[in-house]
């Protein structure tokens, strides 16, 4: 059993039970995650949408949980600090995507802000701020991709920018199709359980990294999901 020192100098510690070196606390690797979109009505008009973002987001950069304070002071000038309200970091995050050659994503992302305003008329397609509203869902995995150990669910989202300056092209430089989208949210939670299983059952699919076998035979409700909490080499499960 490693005691206080063994975990705090960060380093390897001997396992009695495995009679091995372990590491209790391995440090994570970004760049492995998924994003699941909800796109609204007024977005089904271009085919697959959903499928088009998923494939193609490459980053994101998520808001900030900012806990503003008021300050108080008492007898003889003594302060202390108390906590007022949170703020989510205005409200919004940023995805970047790699676009296609026929530009699927921008024509989404452009559907998705046509449906609100028309860039021509002026005037709106859809009746109510649902119908323009969508969701996503960020899930994070470690490298070995065996479980969910960071996510986020955001709620009312929709796009705040069309990035059509993307298609500035110039022959002297080819480069891929390169943007950032960003998204305001109403409301931002943990990831639920519906997206998580969704997601894994993306992951679950035949020919997918998990799926050696390349079955086809599929169940949605075939697997057991767990968020992980710990992936550090020799943790207890």
């Amino acid at each position: 059993m490693s005691g206080f020192w063994d975990i705090a100098k960060r380093g390897y510690v001997y396992d009695d039970k495995q009679e091995k070196l372990t590491h209790r606390y391995v440090p994570g690797v970004s760049g492995y995650f998924i994003v699941l979109f909800e796109t609204p009505q007024a977005v089904s008009k271009v085919s697959g949408a959903d499928q088009h973002l998923i494939a193609t987001a490459v980053r994101v950069t998520v808001n900030d949980i900012t806990i503003n304070t008021a300050e108080r002071t008492g007898i003889g000038g003594l302060k202390t600090m108390v906590a007022t309200n949170i703020d989510l970091g205005g409200q919004t995050l940023t995805i970047g995507f790699y676009d296609t050659q026929s530009n699927v994503v921008l024509k989404t992302i452009r559907a998705w802000a046509s449906a609100i305003r028309h860039p021509v008329y002026g005037t709106s397609m859809v009746a109510g701020t649902s119908s323009y509203k969508g969701a996503l869902h960020i899930a994070v995995f470690s490298p070995q991709m065996q479980g969910i150990t960071f996510g986020l669910s955001y709620y009312g989202v929709f796009p705040t920018n069309v990035p059509q300056s993307s298609l500035n092209t110039d022959v002297t430089n080819n480069s891929l199709f390169e943007f950032d989208v960003t998204f305001a949210f109403d409301v931002m939670d943990t990831l639920n359980q519906k997206a998580a299983k969704t997601i894994k059952a993306y992951l679950d699919q035949p020919n997918t990294i998990n799926d050696a076998r390349y079955t086809d035979q599929f169940s949605a409700t075939s697997f057991d999901y767990k968020v992980v909490t710990d992936v550090g080499e020799g943790a207890s499960k």
